[in-house]
C-alpha cells in the first residue's frame, strides 16, 4: 500500500546514484517483517505484515510484490537498508541475507541500522525517556534506552534484562515500547507508558537515510547480525564461553 513520508529524507541522499529512483528498507528482528520502499519522486510503499515468523517463506516474495508495486525494477534501487538486531536470530538472518545479496546483485549500497532503534522511534513526541525493548526469550528482553532532548541520545549499549525483574527499575514517565509487550507479561509499576508497537517503515527508512548521509555503507561480504547474546545452544555447547 502507499504511504506518505515526508520529504526531509531527500536531504540526505548525497553519495547516492540518484539516476536509479529507489530506496528499499526492511527489518526482520521481530515475528513480523517489515519492508518499505521510498520512491525519489516522493512516493512511498509498504508491504502488509506478513504472517508471523514466515520470514523464510514471505519476505523475498514481500520486496518482490513491493517494487513492482512502485512500478519500478530491482536494478533501479540506489541503496538498500537493513536492520541487524537485536531480535530473532533466525528472522535476523534471513533478512540480512536477502538485503546484501540484492544490494551485491544489483550493485546497489547497502546501510544497516539498530533495530530497537527503529522500534523507539515509535514513540510519542511527548515521551522524554524510551526503552525499546524486543523479546529475547529464555525470560530475558533486549533493552536499549533512549532520551528525547534537542537531540535522540542513546543511553548505552543494548542490554539483556529479566523480565520478572526490570520493570521495578523503571523511573515513572517512562515509555516502554515494543511489539507485543502482552506475551511476556510482567507486574508494571505505576506511571510507565506501556506501547505495543512494531518498526514502522518511515522510521526503517528514517535510521537508513542518516547513515546514508554520514557515509556509513556496509560491505555485503561481511554484513554480521547483532545478537547480544549467545543462542540457546551455543550457551549449552560452550557454557563458560
Amino acid at each position: 500500500m502507499q504511504v506518505s513520508v515526508e520529504s526531509r529524507f531527500r536531504a540526505s541522499l548525497s553519495g547516492l546514484n540518484l539516476d536509479r529512483p529507489g530506496l528499499l528498507a526492511l527489518d526482520t528482528s521481530t515475528d513480523r517483517a517489515t519492508v518499505v520502499l521510498w520512491r525519489f519522486d516522493g512516493a512511498c510503499f509498504e508491504a502488509p505484515p506478513g504472517v508471523s515468523r514466515q520470514h523464510g517463506r514471505g519476505l523475498v516474495g514481500a520486496v518482490r510484490d513491493l517494487i513492482l508495486e512502485a512500478g519500478l525494477k530491482p536494478a533501479d534501487l540506489a541503496a538498500i537498508g537493513v536492520g541487524l538486531g537485536p531480535g530473532s536470530f533466525t528472522g535476523l538472518r534471513i533478512g540480512i541475507t536477502a538485503a546484501k545479496t540484492l544490494a551485491y546483485a544489483v550493485g546497489c549500497k547497502l546501510a544497516g541500522f539498530d533495530s530497537l532503534e527503529a522500534i523507539a522511534l515509535g514513540a510519542a513526541e511527548t515521551a522524554d525517556r524510551v526503552a525499546a525493548v524486543g523479546d529475547a526469550q529464555r525470560g530475558d528482553l533486549f533493552v536499549a534506552d533512549f532520551l528525547r532532548g534537542l537531540e535522540w541520545t542513546r543511553l548505552g549499549p543494548t542490554r539483556l534484562e529479566r523480565v520478572d525483574s526490570w520493570p521495578a527499575s523503571l523511573e515513572p514517565g517512562t515509555c516502554v515500547i515494543g511489539p507485543d509487550l502482552g506475551r511476556a507479561e510482567p507486574s508494571w509499576p505505576d506511571g510507565i507508558i506501556r506501547v505495543n508497537e512494531y518498526p514502522k517503515g518511515a522510521n526503517l527508512l528514517a535510521l537508513t537515510c542518516e547513515r546514508i548521509e554520514a557515509g556509513e555503507f556496509l560491505d555485503p561480504w561481511f554484513v554480521e547480525p547483532s545478537y547480544v547474546r549467545r543462542s540457546a545452544a551455543e550457551e549449552k555447547a560452550w557454557p563458560t564461553a
